[in-house]
């Protein structure tokens, strides 16, 4: 019913509703009769009088209510915008690239066989990325990306095997004799930035042997470093501690790999970091996070834009681990030769400098610059296509505001992969980024694009934003329009609630106000949808 005079029907009745005459001498066709009792009607009673008719015309013809009430269109929260066709088909022509990436997905898959394939993807990545440790880049502009990554797993506890991929990935980084680039666990900011740092920690004497030899390892990279932290949820949850408060400022910063960086406080004096990246990886179960997913303030300071959000595709498969597990040399040597393929900076521990008056140091040598990726003919033109897809044209086609700053970075994304998987077919440096390899990388992002839409319709969105959505959907199907008394006993939310709800709605376009007189001539206030 989508007729200019199925269009002016529905007009004459939103004018009766809101106390507006009509004019009969318009050719109504076969809706002649009910317009004339419905004018009828509003003569006799008013606006009031008119609903009352309508609502005995639905019952009698279902035509209208189908006039009446049309069904709510989809919203742009509940799925995913799509890239254009053009784009989409080019990117699904690729070939095979980032081969270490498919010898660990599936090694992991073999140990870890209930654990989805995306959070398998995500954690080669972050291996990887931990390896190459800041030592290659890409310049474009101003701006320099480095191959690091943040990346989340979100299920349910004891059904996708979490904690299981998680040991995989830590197991594969130590025998690879990398285990010197993590964490601990549990860091505050001081900590943290100690542990980026060459400052020599009070207790280092009373370090075993083997502590102490993986402390000084980890000093020629200490600013290039990976968390890999099972149970993440609490790590968000410590961000609320005053002694913790400056992480999610670190957690800012480190991502975007800042070539200087200083922090000073009178008990511990002055901390600083030279050439600093993180990569982070994460596992953590929907309620542990939800809180923190739902927090205003967390989208706004940029942290889960920086972020790959990831919950599992499919519903949990039975699937038997296996009784023996090796692992294949191809992952290991793989790894290895990532990290032998840049430059190595050395760390050694002086212990005494008599002449200069120092006690105790680390001292830094053969340390070279990063080594700057090199672009196949292509690359920037596609590149350019997904970035003005992702960062302009989506967004400004009824893309909710708190997901603007995801899809700003999710170019940035794009490029970071597509150096991991360049770089894990590369021999010999330079570092070459094939057409194949950007390729690969958007359709890996985009399954992270996908995520968050998924994870956003699951539930994620603050509170107003989802009572903006339930008014929204109720003024949808009342041609009329409903009055703040009539929504808050429809949505049980109290009449200041709604009021500031519907006043974010209607600065926005989405909803108008109409003043009419009741039954009784008293003046009230109907909200409407905006069609």
């Amino acid at each position: 019913m989508t007729t200019p005079l199925y269009a002016q029907v529905r007009t004459a009745i939103q004018q009766l509703l809101a106390g507006q005459t009509l004019d009969l001498s318009r050719d109504w066709g076969e809706w002649l009769s009910m317009i004339q009792s419905l004018v009828y009607a509003f003569e006799q009673g008013g606006a009031a009088a008119v609903q009352t008719a309508l609502e005995t015309a639905m019952r009698v013809d279902s035509r209208v209510a189908a006039l009446v009430v049309d069904p709510a269109p989809p919203t742009a929260l509940r799925t995913m915008p799509p890239l254009p066709s053009d784009l989409s088909k080019a990117i699904r022509q690729h070939g095979a690239c980032g081969h270490w990436l498919d010898t660990y997905i599936n090694y992991a898959s073999y140990a870890s066989p209930v654990t989805p394939a995306i959070f398998h993807e995500a954690a080669g990545l972050f291996l990887a990325a931990t390896a190459i440790a800041r030592r290659l880049y890409l310049q474009i502009g101003e701006t320099q990306y480095y191959p690091n990554v943040y990346a989340l797993f979100v299920a349910p506890p004891g059904r996708y095997a979490k904690s299981t991929a998680m040991k995989v990935v830590e197991r594969v980084l130590r025998r690879a004799g990398l285990g010197h680039l993590l964490l601990p666990d549990k860091s505050t900011p001081q900590s943290l930035l100690q542990q980026f740092s060459t400052v020599i920690p009070d207790k280092l004497d009373s370090y075993s042997d083997y502590d102490r030899e993986q402390w000084l390892l980890a000093r020629a990279q200490a600013a290039q470093r990976a968390w890999l932290l099972d149970e993440a949820g609490f790590l968000f949850s410590d961000m609320k501690k005053e002694y913790m408060a400056e992480l999610l400022s670190l957690l800012l910063k480190l991502f975007d790999n800042p070539e200087y960086l200083a922090h000073e406080t009178i008990t511990h004096g002055r901390t600083t970091i030279r050439d600093a990246s993180l990569s982070f990886l994460g596992a953590t179960t929907p309620k542990n996070i939800e809180e923190h997913l739902r927090s205003e303030k967390l989208w706004d300071e940029g942290l889960w834009s920086r972020f790959a959000i990831l919950i599992p595709e499919h519903d949990p498969i039975y699937a038997e681990f296996p009784d023996e597990l090796t692992m294949p040399p191809a992952l290991l040597d793989g790894l290895k030769q990532l990290d032998l393929l840049f430059p190595k900076p050395d760390a050694e521990l002086i212990d005494d400098v008599p002449e200069e008056n120092i006690k105790r140091f680390v001292r830094i040598y053969n340390e070279h610059p990063p080594s700057a990726i090199r672009l196949a003919s292509g690359v920037m033109s596609l590149w350019k296509r997904y970035d003005k897809a992702v960062r302009f044209d989506l967004p400004n086609n009824g893309l909710p505001d708190t997901l603007y700053a995801s899809y700003a970075r999710f170019p940035g994304h794009v490029l970071r992969v597509a150096m991991i998987l360049a770089a894990m077919d590369c021999p010999e440096l330079p570092v070459m980024m094939q057409l194949d390899h950007l390729k690969r990388a958007i359709s890996i992002v985009e399954r992270w694009r996908n995520d968050l839409h998924r994870i956003w319709s699951d539930g994620i969105q603050s509170e107003e934003t989802k009572l903006g959505d339930t008014i929204l959907a109720i003024l949808r199907s009342s041609l009329s329009g409903l009055t703040v008394r009539d929504l808050c006993r429809q949505t049980h939310q109290s009449k200041k609630e709604i009021t500031e709800v519907l006043e974010v709605l209607r600065l926005a376009g989405q909803i108008d106000v109409l003043e009419t007189k009741s039954a009784n001539g008293r003046t009230m206030q109907l909200w409407r949808y905006s069609a």
